[in-house]
């Protein structure tokens, strides 16, 4: 709306900050359609996890596992770092300029009308934005972190899948009790 409303008024700035989010929304809104759809598989994988998490007895497993999850909460702040600097940066170069800093339409607040009414339309956009770049963060980083867990109890289920039969202490039959858990992992896994 703000294209055929206000389209003379934008700067080549806000021209180009618009265009960017217009093309973010529509790519940003199908991602995550298909993240939030896929949230009940999420759930299901994340018993799956557990049960996988429930398998690792060892103090080095489960070293494995919380460096993992250590990584994975790296990976996430590094995420919400940069995406917020993206939103804050923007707001803040548009707010301190007099300008909208994505220049949104918004049909109950008339920006031009007063400061008060600017700054309460760029606090609106600051807020609306914050929103949709949390959305697409959430998107981008829920696959990235399921991945990382998932390929660190892959790497477990190989070193245990290697130490198989290489104990001479170990029974015969302990040996396959602990392959059919192996296949049970794997199983688990591969669902």
């Amino acid at each position: 709306m703000a294209y055929f409303k206000d389209f003379r008024t934008f700067t080549a700035g806000q021209f180009l900050t618009s265009l960017q989010v217009g093309f973010n929304c529509f790519g940003s809104s199908i991602k995550s359609s298909y993240t939030f759809a896929g949230v009940k598989r999420f759930k299901q994988a994340k018993k799956i996890l557990d049960r996988l998490d429930d398998r690792c007895t060892s103090d080095e497993q489960r070293s494995q596992l919380h460096q993992t999850v250590a990584y994975c909460n790296q990976c996430y702040m590094a995420y919400q770092i940069l995406y917020s600097l993206y939103t804050t940066s923007t707001f803040l170069a548009g707010a301190c300029t007099g300008r909208l800093p994505w220049k949104l339409y918004n049909p109950l607040i008339d920006w031009e009308a007063s400061y008060v009414h600017f700054w309460l339309a760029a606090i609106f956009e600051y807020v609306w934005m914050t929103g949709v770049v949390l959305q697409t963060q959430m998107a981008d980083v829920y696959p990235i972190i399921y991945f990382l867990i998932l390929r660190t109890h892959i790497n477990l289920l190989k070193e245990r899948l290697q130490r198989l039969r290489s104990d001479p202490t170990v029974s015969e039959q302990n040996n396959y009790v602990e392959l059919t858990k192996c296949i049970e992992d794997h199983q688990l896994i591969l669902e």
